[in-house]
This record gives structure tokens, C-alpha cells and sequence, in this order.
């Protein structure tokens, strides 16, 4: 039931449609218009009518991937891609030094794809820690089945079965090296515990509009791993429930649905929600057991084209984290949490961006007790792939905490293929 929620948000969201230049003045689109243009399939629609993004999305999404067309890329059967993320910084945080006031490598990140004619093999392998540098995560290891048409979907439609990142919230598959913020947003990373990696399986469906995609997808998993390299140590607990093995008491479930339009050449938007639904589980703090755990989201962005490679991008993403669980005196209370982030990003040429990012959220031990995150930084993209990046953190984490400032740099490595799309986001 819960899945039905993100799809009828998105309908009853959903602006009116305009038609090319060409064509008649502008209208409204009905549902039953709207119904009947996802009805066509990409693939069934000739060159000359195949809908057109605007220019402001196109631009975009070419100058951040060379593939962003397919939701897999077939130019080359095999892919393989290293990202290292170094990172130092400065900070008025006390018994820090093992995050700040010095030089670290805070991770590395190795990317494999293996494409074939039914689909592609995939896998991400992350190493990260403070000191011995000893921890390894499996993000990502499984099989992604390509152009599937065994449900009877308009568009396009692929089925991920394995371990991979979930389609939830536009940012979840956005490692450091990826993410614009120098730090994950404190909303996603309380919440969620970071980048929310399932073992399971999930259908992906895309559909054009006359302006954009439509997109949704579902997904069922055994198991959830929570990755933020900033706490790396903690926040990597695998298990639905510690105590049960995969029953009908014990899974979680997904759904996004998401659509993106355009207003003018120029600008696009982007709206969607997403619901995660478990009935029993143990995250991030193993002696709250858990016995049933929501979390829903919703999204907002724009993205506008001013110029060659220059363009602003606002995303904006509300979440709830709705829990029950077994307290020290053996009740079983409720939690409900609450927290928005937001960020702004300025690129004013292929090379340089600057942005913000701001994020509010309730602390899960006292939804009366409220914790921030914040930050701004400034990037340059050199030749060679990679970014440096300076940025300035504010973090607040709730009442009777230190709160303390934070200002550093970090400098990351690209080599072959980055295992995020760019544009994934916007797809």
C-alpha cells in the first residue's frame, strides 16, 4: 500500500505540459492526455516525433557524462573506474584528530561493469577508514537486466538483482567524489545512516513525456548497509533484524517515483517521493530493537541554463523517519522524526562551481531536540579528472552536544568511469 503513495503524489503534482513552438498554442494536459502519452514507447516513436528535452536538461547532463542518453552504457563491454577521496581540514572540535587536523585519505572507490546484450554486471567496492585503513564495504555486486518487457510497462524498464545502491531520494548513490557538498546533507546521514546500499531486488521503469521522464521504481531486500565515510566504523550495520533470517516479518521495501518537465528551453524541473517500509529491523543502534521502521521523502529541483557549461541547480528533499521500538524498560514506544535539507549549486564554467548546502533535522533520541548541518564550499575541476574542493562546515548535532566549525579542503581522484550517473537525478 505504502508504494502507491510516491505514484499518486507525483499525478497530483504533476504541471501541465506544453507543446513544441510548432504545434498549437499552449494547453493544458489532461490525465487522459497524460495517460495516453505513456502509452507510447520511446523505441516506437519515429525520429522526427521522439519528444525532445529542453536545452537547459541536454547541456547539462552532456557536460557531466558522456553516456547519459541509456540508463546503462553500451560503448564499451567492459568498464572499470578508481576514486580516491583525500581529505584535510581544520576543526575546534575537541578529541578530533582522527577526522581532522591532518591529511587523510578518507576513501577509495573502485567501479566494475561488464556489459552484455541481456544487461550488465556490475559492483562497487569501497575502503575507508581513519587509521589502519582496514574496512572494506561491498556497495554494490550484482546484475542489472536491461530493456525488460515482462510487465507490460510504457518506456523502458530494468530489473537490478544483487546489492546495490536503492532508488531513493534523488542523492543516494552519490558517494563523496560525486556528491557536490564536501559532507552528506545531516538529514540523510541521521536518518538513513548515509548511502542506503540494499541486498534485494528492484524494477525501474522510465517513460517519456512530451517535455521530460516519468520514472518509478520498486524494490524488495533481505538486508540494508548504511555507508558514510565520515563515520565509516558506525555506520556500515548490515541486517533487517539481527535476530530473524529473511521472512514475511522480516524485509524492507521501496518505492521512488519521480518526473521530470521542462518550463522553457532553458529550465527544467523536477519533482518526486519515496517510501521505505520495514516491519522489523536494527539500524545503526543494535540495542534498539527495532520492530517496525518508515522513513518517506519527498523532492524538489531546478536546474537552469544561463550559458555555455554555466547553469544553477536547486534540489531541495523533506523526510520523515517514523519508528517503533523496545526502550531499556522493555515498552515499545513510537518515533517521529522530522528534517529538511536543501543545496544550491552555481557551475560557472566546466572548470569552477561554488555552492551551498543547509540541512535541519530532529535528533533521533529527542524529537524535541533539533540538530543542523551546514556548509558552502568552492571547486575546481582540472584537466586531469578530479576535484578540489574548500569548504567551511557549521554542525550542530542537538542540545548538551559540542557544536563546532570546521574549514579544510579535499582534493579527489577520478580514474575511468565514476560507478554514479550524473544525471541520475534527472533521469
Amino acid at each position: 500500500m505504502f508504494a502507491v503513495i510516491p505514484l499518486t503524489l507525483v499525478v497530483l503534482l504533476a504541471a501541465p505540459q506544453q507543446q513544441s513552438e510548432d504545434d498549437a498554442p499552449t494547453q493544458s494536459f489532461s490525465l487522459s492526455e497524460w495517460l495516453k502519452v505513456l502509452q507510447v514507447k520511446p523505441q516506437q516513436q519515429s525520429e522526427d516525433d521522439a519528444p525532445t528535452q529542453s536545452s537547459a536538461l541536454s547541456e547539462w547532463l552532456e557536460s557531466r557524462s558522456d553516456d547519459w542518453q541509456s540508463n546503462v552504457s553500451r560503448q564499451q563491454s567492459s568498464i572499470f573506474g578508481l576514486q580516491a577521496d583525500m581529505f584535510m581540514a581544520i576543526t575546534e572540535k575537541a578529541d578530533a584528530f582522527d577526522q581532522f587536523n591532518r591529511l587523510r585519505m578518507r576513501s577509495l572507490v573502485l567501479n566494475a561493469q561488464q556489459n552484455f546484450d541481456f544487461g550488465v554486471l556490475f559492483g562497487t567496492f569501497a575502503i575507508g577508514d581513519y587509521d589502519d585503513f582496514d574496512e572494506v564495504a561491498v556497495s554494490q555486486l550484482g546484475i542489472m537486466l536491461t530493456d525488460i518487457d515482462w510487465f507490460g510497462f510504457p518506456g523502458t524498464t530494468d530489473l537490478q538483482i544483487g546489492r546495490y545502491f536503492a532508488d531513493v531520494g534523488a542523492f543516494n548513490s552519490y558517494l563523496p567524489t560525486d556528491f557536490a557538498a564536501p559532507h552528506l546533507d545531516g538529514v540523510r546521514s541521521s536518518f538513513l545512516g548515509g548511502n542506503l546500499s540494499l541486498l534485494g531486488l528492484e524494477l525501474q521503469n522510465n517513460a517519456y513525456l512530451d517535455n521530460g521522464h516519468f520514472h518509478f521504481s520498486l524494490g524488495v531486500a533481505s538486508e540494508r548497509q548504511s555507508l558514510d565515510f565520515d563515520n565509516f566504523d558506525t555506520a556500515s550495520v548490515t541486517g533487517s533484524n539481527a535476530d530473524q533470517r529473511f521472512s514475511a516479518k522480516n524485509w524492507l521495501a521501496t518505492s521512488r517515483a519521480s518526473m521530470q518537465f521542462d518550463f522553457s528551453s532553458s529550465n527544467s524541473m523536477r519533482i518526486g517521493a519515496t517510501a521505505i517500509s520495514s516491519p522489523a529491523e536494527v539500524v545503526f543502534e543494535p540495542e534498539r530493537a527495532e520492530i517496525e521502521h518508515n522513513n518517506f521523502g519527498g523532492e524538489l529541483g531546478f536546474v537552469f541554463n544561463t550559458g555555455n557549461d554555466r547553469s544553477h541547480e536547486l534540489a531541495f528533499e523533506v523526510w520523515t523517519d517514523d519508528r517503533q521500538y523496545r526502550d531499556s524498560s522493555g515498552e515499545y514506544p513510537y518515533s517521529l522524526s522530522r528534517g529538511e535539507w536543501g543545496m544550491y549549486q552555481f557551475n560557472y564554467d566546466a572548470k569552477w562551481s561554488l555552492g551551498a548546502l543547509a540541512s535541519r533535522y530532529d535528533a533521533l533520541e529527542n524529537v524535541d531536540d533539533s540538530a543542523h548541518h551546514h556548509s558552502a564550499w568552492l571547486s575546481y575541476s582540472p584537466n586531469f579528472g578530479g576535484d578540489v574542493t574548500f569548504f567551511g562546515t557549521h554542525t550542530n548535532p542537538g542540545q548538551q552536544q559540542e557544536k563546532y566549525f570546521t574549514v579544510g579542503m579535499a582534493f579527489s581522484l577520478n580514474f575511468g568511469r565514476s560507478q554514479t550517473r550524473g544525471y541520475s537525478r534527472w533521469y
